[in-house]
């Protein structure tokens, strides 16, 4: 009976500290000025975002930087970046849309591809298009299908790295479309090689 005792007493405990914190959630609501605010800040780090994508593209201007970046470091902001642009396909003259990010993300595979850089590279830019793939609008999907995976199936190995997604019936249509795009000889100049003698 006493451990009986205990073990309610714990639950109460923790039941408690819920409601405590449902409360403290409910009272602290941001007020109008408040989001305004926060909006404005996010847009103004979407605006930093893009600029600093903008230079990071620039291989002269980053070899200017000292100490030099980590290619880790930009590799993370990069892909963050696109899946930004993936998500919000954002209305600018200055941030990539959902399409054109596509294209400069089958472009920097590829170029990857090329310099034969380590797999956690791919895996890690196949899982955010896995991600997006899967949650995303019909809109999403669509672009993703397009402007990237039917462009990285011209190349033969780069299919059968993502072969995975044929045995998914959540990824299975972006494989088809894609394979069909490279079975009937689609080509682009976004998955030529970027390094003399490769293919």
């Amino acid at each position: 009976m006493a451990m009986f005792r205990r073990c309610l007493a714990g639950q109460f405990a923790v039941l408690t500290l819920l409601v405590a914190t449902a409360e403290a959630q409910a009272s602290s609501k941001p007020s109008e000025a408040e989001l305004a605010a926060i909006t404005t800040r996010g847009v103004l780090l979407a605006e930093y975002d893009t600029a600093t994508y903008g230079f990071l593209s620039n291989a002269g201007q980053v070899q200017r930087v000292s100490p030099p970046l980590e290619f880790d470091e930009v590799f993370d902001f990069i892909l963050r970046y696109y899946e930004f642009c993936f998500r919000t396909d954002p209305k600018s003259q200055w941030a990539n849309s959902r399409y054109s990010a596509g294209w400069d993300l089958t472009g920097w595979f590829t170029q990857m591809w090329d310099e034969e850089r380590n797999t956690k590279y791919f895996q890690a830019i196949k899982s955010m298009l896995e991600r997006l793939y899967v949650a995303g609008n019909a809109e999403l999907k669509k672009c993703i299908e397009d402007s990237v995976i039917e462009h990285l199936f011209e190349r033969k190995p780069i299919r059968k790295f993502f072969e995975d997604w044929a045995h998914n019936p959540q990824l299975r249509p972006a494989y088809d479309q894609a394979k069909l795009w490279g079975d009937r000889g689609g080509k682009s100049p976004l998955t030529e090689p970027r390094i003399p003698g490769q293919s």
